[in-house]
C-alpha cells in the first residue's frame, strides 16, 4: 500500500517541477501563477503525506506499537478488518528521523476491509493537527470499486466533497483550501504481489481552491501513466504519458508527458497563448 501514496507525491510533484521549469525556460512567458503552483503541490503532497503514515499504521494493524516509517507514535487500533487507528502525536509535537518533519495533532483512520477488498472504504481524518507549524484541516477517503479502481476524494473535515481542505500557515502567512476527486486505476502487476517492478498505474481526476493569496484555480488531470518500472530500472520520478491542465482567470497552461510509453524525461508544455515547448526535465 505504501507504493501507491509514493506514486502519486512523485506524481505530482513531477508535475509541478514541470510546470514551473517551463516557465522559467522562457522568459517572457515567466508564470504569474508559480506561487499558485507551489502552494497546489503542497497540498496535494500534504495529503499524501498522511496517507502514507495512515497506510504505514494499516499495515502494522495493532501488532506493534509503531509503524515502520513514523516510529515514536501512539497506535490505537481496532481488531480483524475493520476498524479505527488514532496516531498521536501528542501536543508536544514529534520529529520523525525519516523525513525530519515536525507533527502533532492526530491523525485518525477508519477502515472497512483491507485495501485490496472491493468495497474497502479507508478514511483518514486530522484532529488538531500540524506538519511544521502548518495547520492542516480535512479529510481524505479511498475507495475501493473493484477491478483495481480506486476513488480518492480530498475534502473538508466533515467529509463534504463539496467543501475544501484547509492548510492554515503560521504568522497569518494565510489559508490555502483545496478540494480534489481522482481515479487511481491498477492497469498492470496486480497479480505479481512480490514484485513492484511491473506495476502500472493509471491517475485521472480534477482539484480545484484557492492560494493563500486569493488567486482560484482549477486542475485537471488525464490518464497519467505511471509505470514502476521507470524508477526501479531507470530512476526517472516521473509520468510516462498522461496529461495536465493547470487553470486560472488568467488561461490555461499543460504539460504532455507522451504516450505511456517510454521512461524519459522529456515533456510538451503549452504556454498560455499556445505556444509549444519541448523541454528535457
Amino acid at each position: 500500500m505504501k507504493r501507491i501514496a509514493t506514486i502519486i507525491f512523485a506524481t505530482i510533484l513531477l508535475v509541478t517541477s514541470a510546470y514551473i521549469s517551463s516557465c522559467k525556460k522562457k522568459k517572457e512567458d515567466a508564470n504569474p501563477n508559480d506561487g499558485l503552483t507551489t502552494e497546489t503541490n503542497e497540498a496535494q503532497s500534504q495529503w499524501d503525506d498522511a496517507l502514507k503514515i495512515s497506510e504505514d499504521a494499516i499495515n502494522a494493524n495493532g501488532q506493534s506499537s509503531r509503524t515502520s516509517s513514523y516510529p515514536a507514535i501512539t497506535l490505537v487500533t481496532g481488531s480483524g478488518t475493520t476498524g479505527t487507528i488514532t496516531i498521536d502525536y501528542g501536543t508536544d509535537g514529534l520529529t520523525a528521523s525519516s523525513d525530519g518533519k515536525y507533527r502533532k495533532g492526530k491523525l485518525v483512520i477508519t477502515y472497512t476491509d483491507k485495501y485490496r477488498n472491493s468495497g474497502a472504504v479507508i478514511t483518514t481524518s486530522t484532529n488538531s493537527y500540524y506538519v511544521n507549524g502548518k495547520h492542516i484541516k480535512g479529510r481524505r477517503t479511498v475507495t475501493n470499486n473493484g477491478s483495481y479502481i480506486y476513488s480518492v476524494v480530498d475534502s473538508d473535515s466533515l467529509g463534504t466533497a463539496a467543501s475544501y481542505a484547509e492548510i492554515i500557515y503560521p504568522n497569518a502567512e494565510g489559508t490555502t483550501t483545496w478540494k480534489s476527486t481522482r481515479t487511481r486505476t491498477w492497469t498492470a502487476g496486480y497479480g505479481t504481489i512480490g514484485t513492484l517492478s511491473d506495476d502500472v498505474y493509471s491517475i485521472s481526476g480534477t482539484a480545484s481552491g484557492v492560494s493563500k493569496e486569493g488567486k482560484a484555480y482549477t486542475m485537471t488531470i488525464t490518464n497519467l501513466i505511471v509505470k514502476l518500472e521507470c524508477f526501479f530500472t531507470y530512476f526517472i520520478y516521473m509520468p510516462a504519458g498522461g496529461t495536465i491542465d493547470i487553470n486560472t482567470t488568467e488561461g490555461t497552461r499543460s504539460v504532455n508527458y507522451g504516450n505511456g510509453v517510454s521512461c524519459d524525461r522529456n515533456v510538451t508544455f503549452t504556454a498560455i497563448d499556445g505556444k509549444t515547448y519541448e523541454l528535457s526535465l
